[in-house]
């Protein structure tokens, strides 16, 4: 009996799998209900399949199974629950704000800061929400606290400092070094570290992206995809969201949607970034 039940219940799976590969324009938003509330139609499935098993078997509800069956439900409705109550962030754009011109002797260059903005629009608290730039494999910091990780109450929001762009002054210094004047070229885009924004007259890093892929993570919330392309010379923007990123080339769309689990994949990412801020 048990391995009907299994085989159903596979091939149910299947036959899902099968019509988000024939109908692959599926409205997010029945997506997104079936990955937020995954655990609650799934184990309420499981028990049904169950339950409907034994009163084909015994010919009929008996009362210990219909009394067992009431206990089980509760799982899914703690699933539902959970699921309803959880947190969710979305990205939002946020405005180019002006750095104070930096610290230099003369002249003196004026950077714009790039940030995003991280919204709640759950029920409960987001808990340690980080951001990571995949592409440069740096961790990102606050605008509010400096710090690496944040909590975000719900119905509010933060900001993510991405990176600082040169917005104004000359684009080259000629310095004296060893006796010898040298033309030093500043950076077109500074990242934030732990001390804050660098200086652009010790920063000697140059990055020569036009596009930065960008994680959201969080302990209880599931993480968010972006792509932030830039073009410095217009100086235009544009951040693209990437929805279920795994999910779009994953052959078992529906086993990946059922068994996904944003704690190890938020174990996973900081673990791989983590390591690779310490090389």
């Amino acid at each position: 009996m048990i391995t009907i039940i299994i085989i159903i219940f596979l091939l149910l799976v299947t036959m899902l799998e099968i019509l988000l590969l024939i109908y692959s324009g599926l409205d997010l938003k029945i997506l997104d209900f079936l990955v937020a509330y995954r655990e609650t139609l799934v184990s309420g499935a499981v028990i049904s399949f169950g339950i409907y098993a034994t009163i084909i078997y015994f010919n009929g509800l008996r009362p210990e199974i219909a009394a067992m069956g009431g206990l089980l439900y509760s799982i899914p409705i703690k699933f539902f629950w959970d699921s309803y109550m959880r947190p969710i962030i979305v990205c939002k754009d946020a405005d180019i704000d002006m750095l104070s011109p930096m610290p230099i002797k003369n002249p003196r260059w004026i950077y714009r800061a790039k940030r995003i903005a991280i919204e709640n629009i759950g029920r409960s608290g987001v808990k340690n929400c980080k951001g990571y730039i995949l592409s440069l494999g740096k961790r990102i910091y606050w605008t509010s606290n400096g710090q690496l990780d944040i909590t975000i109450n719900p119905k509010d929001k933060e900001k993510l400092d991405i990176f600082a762009f040169y917005d104004e002054g000359p684009t080259t210094v000629t310095i004296m070094q060893d006796g010898r004047f040298w033309e030093m070229i500043i950076p077109e885009i500074m990242i934030r570290d732990e001390k804050g924004w660098p200086d652009p007259w010790k920063c000697r890093t140059h990055y020569h992206n036009d596009n930065f892929k960008v994680l959201i993570t969080a302990d209880n919330a599931d993480p968010i995809h972006l792509i932030i392309e830039f073009n410095l010379k217009d100086k235009n923007f544009n951040t693209i969201i990437v929805k279920y990123p795994r999910y779009v080339t994953h052959r078992n769309k529906i086993l990946a949607l059922i068994f996904k689990s944003k704690v190890l994949e938020r174990i996973y990412y900081e673990i791989k970034y983590d390591n690779l801020l310490k090389k």
